[in-house]
């Protein structure tokens, strides 16, 4: 891929994960969302000040803090039904 620079706009990648997990021992803690339980064969990516991460419906997902004592962000769910 060439390198690309942009002096008046943003560009937002969309990137599909090379590997979904499957979401283990899970319980419903509301209509359509499952919480708790375990990922197996998931894949970890690092997270940096600025990165946008795009979680389509029913992908499981975890944010782990790998030793840092917080982490700031905020979200946008928007419902897929």
């Amino acid at each position: 891929m060439a390198v690309d620079v942009e002096s008046f706009e943003t560009t937002v990648w969309f990137c599909s994960p090379d590997r979904r997990g499957t979401l283990v021992n899970a319980e419903t803690t509301a209509p359509h969302e499952k919480r708790n339980g375990t990922i197996h064969g998931g894949a970890r990516q690092k997270l940096s000040a600025g990165d946008i991460v795009r979680i389509p419906a029913n992908v499981p997902h975890q944010l782990v803090l790998d030793g840092a004592p917080e982490f700031t962000y905020f979200v946008i769910k928007i419902k897929a039904y």
